[in-house]
């Protein structure tokens, strides 16, 4: 029988068994509260509704842990999550013979091994010998930002202006401002009695 045949037979019993999961949770419960006596119609009322809850709440996990194995088995059948080795690659191979023999699994160490050896002799004389640590993003070319170009000055002219008036000297404090928003240097001065 094709593997996707046994897939979806499997997805399909999965939900089938959450079903049948909910509908004997279902019946526990409702037999477990009809045998209860003596609760006034309150009590009962709020029983039922807990009960509603609790059934609810068993549904949505049987119908999760259905929907995950089902997830899981199609992934598994278009072969995502399987460990797949480049077969070019040798080094893997050398490091599963060291872990099968270290486990005692002479006959898989062995086979590894030969696996291996034979990779390396058809890899002799390569213009390119084999290296574990490379990757496909080994080699990516990242450029680094070009750095801004140096601003141009423009002709600068400075001229003295007295201000009118004083500033308290030990208060004072000034900066330089552009007041027009022209890109002209401006002086704002100030003390604590005044500001020019």
């Amino acid at each position: 029988m094709p593997v996707q045949y046994l897939t979806v037979g499997a997805i399909v019993l999965a939900f089938v068994l959450a079903a049948f999961a909910v509908h004997l949770v279902h019946g526990a419960v409702h037999r477990a509260l009809d045998r209860m006596e003596g609760n006034s119609a309150v009590n009962r009322a709020a029983l039922h509704q807990r009960a509603k809850k609790l059934v609810r709440t068993v549904m949505l996990l049987a119908y999760g842990v259905a929907a995950l194995a089902s997830i899981s088995l199609a992934l598994s059948w278009v072969g995502v999550g399987e460990a797949q080795l480049d077969p070019r690659l040798g080094a893997a191979r050398f490091q599963l013979y060291n872990m099968y023999r270290q486990a005692g699994r002479t006959p898989d160490a062995t086979a590894a091994l030969e696996t291996f050896q034979r990779l390396k002799k058809e890899n002799e004389g390569s213009a390119i010998a084999e290296d574990p640590n490379w990757c496909n993003y080994a080699e990516v070319y990242d450029p680094p930002i070009a750095p801004a170009p140096a601003p141009v000055l423009a002709d600068t002219a400075f001229s003295d202006k007295v201000l009118p008036g004083e500033v308290d000297a030990k208060t004072a404090g000034m900066t330089v401002i552009d007041s027009t928003g022209a890109g002209d240097a401006d002086l704002l001065v100030w003390s604590t009695d005044r500001s020019h």
